[in-house]
């Protein structure tokens, strides 16, 4: 082999080998770094002022769709309200960073608090959600259980226990584990793609609601801990 072609190949293996490297670089570049909750409300905070400052609209819906710290949040899923709840109530404001916010639990919670006309639990800004929200919460378990044990048909009972959203769902599973298949549709629903259960949409039957029902005490306790104050 000539002194030339030694010196081709070795250039060759040189650009291989940066290209390879670069594009690992690239890679680990690329990955999303963790971030905990309270780091992504703060980034909340950062994506509202940012928008504000290019976007025309007026709608807060729109602000959200745009925020990757609203996405990471609602990714986080169900143990995240807890502190997005506090992050409003505790806030010096009542803006859009605090409606982004209540936009994310409504994601994370499957649930528009005050969504029909004319009802009680009607808000307009983030601190009045948080009121609206808790006393959703105080009315879910006995809501649950009227539900699951009225005289209304099963599909009319699955679609009511679905509206109430994911902080039913541990009361959902208390009647699945009491042997009340019948609200099975409900609890799948509520269940499916929570952090819980590992993003994945499994089929709650008698038996899996009394061996993982546990998995959602976060979430019970929430529910449970919730004060009209």
């Amino acid at each position: 082999m000539t002194t030339r072609w030694i010196v081709a190949l070795g250039l060759v293996g040189a650009i291989v080998g940066t290209v390879v490297l670069g594009a690992a670089l690239l890679n680990a570049t690329a990955a999303p770094v963790p971030t905990t909750v309270a780091q992504d409300i703060e980034a909340v905070r950062s994506d509202a002022v940012a928008q504000t400052l290019v976007s025309v609209s007026s709608n807060p819906y729109d602000y959200a769709d745009s925020s990757p710290a609203i996405s990471r949040l609602v990714a986080k899923g169900t143990p995240a309200l807890p502190r997005i709840e506090a992050a409003i109530n505790q806030s010096a404001n009542d803006g859009l960073e605090e409606y982004m916010l209540v936009i994310a639990a409504e994601q994370i919670a499957k649930v528009k608090i005050g969504a029909r006309s004319g009802d009680p639990l009607e808000w307009q800004t983030g601190k009045e959600w948080v009121s609206s929200w808790r006393r959703h919460l105080l009315a879910v378990p006995g809501e649950v259980q009227a539900i699951a044990h009225s005289s209304m048909s099963a599909s009319e009972k699955n679609l009511a226990l679905t509206q109430l959203g994911t902080p039913a769902l541990p009361f959902v599973l208390d009647e699945m584990a009491a042997g009340n298949s019948a609200v099975a549709p409900a609890a799948n629903a509520l269940a499916s793609g929570e952090v819980e259960v590992g993003g994945d949409s499994p089929n709650i039957t008698v038996e899996w609601a009394k061996k993982n029902r546990g998995r959602f005490a976060t979430l019970r306790a929430m529910v449970q801990g919730a004060t009209s104050q």
